[in-house]
């Protein structure tokens, strides 16, 4: 008991500092941008960027960390803190053309981390440490719903100008944390040994898609599903204001989606465990659905706090289980991939997202965009639920 509360303990401060980081970098960034005098079509091209980029390398992260015999995870994860921190402390002093280029790197670095953050829970997990990922992620909910109502108050006083030098303290504690947690690279971990001979150096999308049937129809789903959470997260300072809200209304939605989160997050590997992740991430796939229409039919700022509810219901088990997924359906030399390309997909929805909702909003307005991205969630539920059934069939067919 005294192992399981000391490493889910550590754990949760790591998930705390990565998502208050996050929340300032990308769930503030619209309103930093603004700030700097960047226009919406000019944030929604840059945020698209900064999601390529990512997409791009967060493959290559994987497959790099899964097959190094120099880096660990926690060097890794370093690494990148290291590279964030020289991006926000710099932010300050530069302007136009470095300044955009300076926050698209920090939104990069941010995303490229989420893969190493989650791959270390699974690696204390999978090497007998009773680490709890679900309490340790609902941790990081809580603080981000504090820090977002602290920014928000914050930000309508003094605005948005000091945001990096928070986003630096965190880093510079998320760079401390990992320092402090050393850890083995992944391929001196020992082999284990499968039932069916299996070429692990082969790491190509191609090849993960042979192995896993239903996964790339999986990463599908994920991608339109979070092209939704993405448009509605970095539009939401434009939402909030056609319904009457202003910056502090909008941290408190932040706050609130991430307090309503808690429950789902911090019980996971209760209902986790009985009913497996496959079923967890097939029911948020409808109350992904439900939060989209609830953002499509609210018509003031009441209805828009009660959207919040479906948070609890949709993003909060749906995160836990995604990490879940790939720890359980794929083998050890590629589960940090598996981890990174979840991340990825997560990302190019921030692309879609982000690009086209910026397109919509400056064209068309709040409302088209909304219709979108409820279009957006249902077609990514429907995918999900197609590559958890190929999975499922290729897992018992393969069992028989």
């Amino acid at each position: 008991m005294t192992q399981k509360r000391s490493m889910t303990l550590r754990y949760s401060l790591l998930q705390a500092l990565f998502w208050m980081m996050f929340g300032v970098v990308v769930a503030f960034g619209t309103l930093y941008l603004l700030s700097r005098g960047f226009g919406e079509a000019q944030i929604g091209g840059l945020m698209a960027l900064a999601n390529i980029l990512g997409a791009l390398l967060q493959p290559i992260l994987g497959s790099f960390s899964d097959r190094t015999e120099r880096f660990s995870l926690s060097q890794l994860l370093a690494g990148l803190a290291f590279l964030s921190l020289i991006c926000a402390v710099s932010l300050p002093f530069c302007a136009g053309l470095i300044t955009a280029v300076l926050y698209v790197l920090l939104i990069s670095l941010a995303y490229l981390m989420m893969p190493l953050v989650n791959a270390l829970g699974m690696y204390f997990v999978n090497r007998g440490h009773a680490c709890d990922y679900g309490i340790a992620r609902g941790i990081g909910s809580l603080f981000f719903a504090l820090m977002s109502n602290v920014l928000g108050y914050a930000i309508v006083r003094y605005g948005a100008q000091f945001l990096p030098f928070v986003c630096g303290g965190f880093l510079t504690l998320i760079l401390l944390f990992a320092l402090l947690t050393p850890t083995q690279p992944s391929s001196l971990e020992p082999l284990e040994i499968l039932e069916e001979p299996v070429a692990l150096a082969s790491t190509s999308l191609r090849d993960m898609a042979k192995r896993y049937p239903g996964f790339l129809w999986v990463l599908l789903g994920v991608l339109l599903i979070f092209s939704f959470h993405n448009l509605s997260n970095t539009y939401l300072i434009q939402i909030v204001r056609r319904l009457g809200g202003n910056e502090e209304a909008m941290g408190r939605i932040l706050s609130l989606a991430a307090l309503l989160e808690l429950p789902a997050m911090l019980t996971f590997t209760i209902y986790a465990r009985r009913c497996g992740a496959q079923k967890v991430m097939a029911l948020s796939g409808v109350f992904w659905i439900v939060k989209a229409s609830a953002y499509v039919l609210a018509q003031s700022m009441g209805a828009l706090y009660g959207a919040q509810i479906f948070q609890g219901l949709s993003f909060a088990p749906f995160m836990p289980a995604l990490v879940y997924f790939s720890n359980a359906t794929m083998r050890g030399k590629d589960q940090v991939k598996g981890q990174a390309l979840m991340t990825t997909a997560n990302t190019l929805g921030g692309v879609f997202g982000n690009l086209f909702g910026g397109l919509l909003l400056a064209q068309a307005g709040v409302a088209p965009m909304l219709g979108s991205g409820l279009a957006m969630a249902a077609l990514g539920a429907l995918s999900l639920w197609f590559g958890l059934w190929r999975q499922k069939t290729a897992t018992v067919q393969r069992a028989a």
